[in-house]
Formats: C-alpha cells, sequence, structure tokens
C-alpha cells in the first residue's frame, strides 16, 4: 500500500513538473510550450520505443539462468548518463528522463535482479549515507 501510494506521489510530482516547465517555457513565447511538449514526447518514445527494447533484446540473448554480462550491465548505466545529459541539453527536466528510464528497465531476473545486484552495494554503503548528513 505504501510503494503503490508513493508511486502514485511520484507520477503526480513528476506531471507536475512537466505542468511546471511547459509554463515556464511558455512565459514569453507561447511556441517554446509547444516545442517543450514535442521534446518530451520525443524522449518518451526514444525511451520506451527504443531503451527497452534494447533492454528486451539483452534478455533474449542472455542464456537461461546466467546472469547478465558486465558489459551490458556498464552499457545500461552509461545510459543513465547520456539520457541525463540528453534531458538537459534539450531543457527537459532532469528527473522526467531518468524516471522514465528507471521504468522502462524490466522487472526481475535476468536484467533488473542483475542490475539491483552489481548497484546495491555502491548504493547502500556509498550515496546512502550522504542522505543523513
Amino acid at each position: 500500500m505504501a510503494l503503490a501510494a508513493a508511486a502514485i506521489g511520484d507520477i503526480v510530482g513528476m506531471y507536475g513538473i512537466v505542468a511546471f516547465e511547459a509554463a515556464k517555457q511558455g512565459e514569453f513565447r507561447p511556441m517554446a510550450a509547444v516545442g517543450y511538449i514535442h521534446s518530451l514526447i520525443v524522449f518518451f518514445i526514444a525511451i520506451f520505443g527504443g531503451s527497452r527494447m534494447l533492454m528486451f533484446w539483452i534478455i533474449k540473448m542472455t542464456p537461461e539462468g546466467k546472469p547478465v554480462e558486465q558489459f551490458y550491465i556498464v552499457a545500461i548505466l552509461a545510459g543513465v548518463l547520456v539520457w541525463g545529459f540528453m534531458s538537459e541539453f534539450f531543457g527537459i527536466a532532469l528527473a522526467n528522463a531518468l524516471m522514465w528510464f528507471g521504468l522502462a528497465i524490466p522487472y526481475g531476473p535476468p536484467l533488473g535482479a542483475t542490475l539491483v545486484h552489481e548497484c546495491d552495494t555502491f548504493i547502500s554503503d556509498i550515496l546512502m549515507p550522504f542522505t543523513y548528513l
């Protein structure tokens, strides 16, 4: 129940960011807001139509019962940096592209479980303590 409430809150917040950014872009030029919405749609299609399909291809290429190759894990983590750069480059809020990219990762083994296993130590031992400072 708490996880569902958190997910709903994140989705509402994400669309709030979209509405605020579109209003801010169109403050002086209304066509800029239209361009912003178009770039959001292109990003959404690229992430769910391109990156997600590549991840399903990675799953298909991975032998049954084996973990995903390290190269693919590093490529996905580098994809986070690339999508973050591209979203800032095109003026899209950073949270939108990266949250969509995170939602595009298929759940469970082999890809999702391997990503969680590979990133768990770094996140819980290095990044998490900074949230308590």
